[in-house]
């Protein structure tokens, strides 16, 4: 929600991207976007009021920070729950240099420092997981919930190992407490993948790659080091690499797997009926972005309907 821009919205319509976050919804949406939601509509049946103000005037809760969140006891779509925790994205766990070219080689090894940003007022990934099945649970229907660790996408953008792996433990929390709450309830799938691959892989220690890269100083004592492949440029890029679907619960063998990406590697313009033009793939090796869904199943449901698409 960070990068939507107020001109996909300025000229009213309630097909818009930001306007949609609020018409669709959902029982509870948590992300940061604060900046994004005290942009002003120009236009429409909501010219003068920002984000904020109309997701108020349509009943949202809102919170900001980890405890207001805490303190909330129901969510549904008579009163759905709007978390904005950051201007922009959530400040990350750790903090570090970027790579340099032959950096592993020129520079010495980094280590992970704490980032002073990332204190007890701001939710984690896990956190907000948490707290998300813990209301969405309630519904006896069922739920299905989206979980994203998007600053893994921009700190390997950014050539920045530190950020990524603070990123990965972050992610890997949340899958923890989403799959703690599977096997308790034993009706629950819980899908993990990636929207699509990137450019970052382990070499050995002293490889002069042909690319940017870093040493890192590991917690056991190690040094590991990342290489950035497909750019000599600052920012790195999305590769076709294949994506790997894991999958617990009921039905998981009908979702895990590999798939390419081909047929996901597609851009349209925002508006609606807009001509759909293929982008070609460049095949590197990388690392995937985390992506996990969680669906609570109820009764007979038919979840080998249940189709992941990256």
């Amino acid at each position: 929600m960070k990068n939507v821009r107020v001109t996909l919205w300025k000229k009213a319509g309630k097909d818009r991207l930001p306007n949609s976050c609020l018409t669709l919804v959902p029982m509870l949406r948590l992300a940061a976007a604060q900046k994004t939601f005290a942009e002003t509509a120009t236009a429409g049946e909501w010219q003068g009021k920002t984000l904020r103000e109309q997701a108020q005037a349509r009943g949202y809760q809102l919170v900001s920070d980890a405890a207001s969140l805490n303190a909330v006891t129901e969510a549904n779509q008579q009163k759905p729950l709007l978390g904005l925790f950051a201007d922009g994205n959530m400040p990350v766990r750790w903090l570090g240099p970027k790579a340099t070219y032959h950096g592993n080689i020129d520079k010495p090894a980094v280590t992970c420092t704490p980032n002073p940003q990332r204190n007890d007022s701001v939710p984690t990934l896990a956190q907000m997981t948490d707290k998300a099945i813990e209301l969405l649970s309630k519904n006896e229907k069922g739920f299905f919930l989206q979980v994203e660790g998007a600053s893994i996408d921009n700190r390997i953008t950014l050539r920045i190992l530190v950020g990524k792996l603070a990123r990965r433990s972050i992610s890997d929390e949340a899958v923890q407490r989403a799959l703690e709450f599977a096997k308790k309830d034993g009706n629950t799938l819980v899908i993990v993948t990636a929207d699509h691959a990137h450019a970052s892989q382990i070499v050995v220690a002293d490889t002069k790659a042909p690319s940017l890269t870093q040493a890192l100083n590991t917690k056991d004592g190690a040094v590991m080091v990342m290489s950035y492949g497909n750019s000599e440029e600052d920012s790195q890029e999305h590769t076709g690499s294949q994506l790997r679907i894991a999958a617990y619960g009921p039905h998981a063998a009908n979702v895990v797997g590999l798939t390419d990406q081909d047929r996901s590697l597609l851009h349209h313009e925002s508006r609606p009926g807009a001509e759909i033009k293929p982008r070609p793939a460049v095949n590197f090796r990388c690392r995937v972005v985390f992506l996990l869904l969680a669906t609570r199943l109820n009764g007979r449901s038919r979840a080998q309907t249940l189709m992941v698409k990256t």
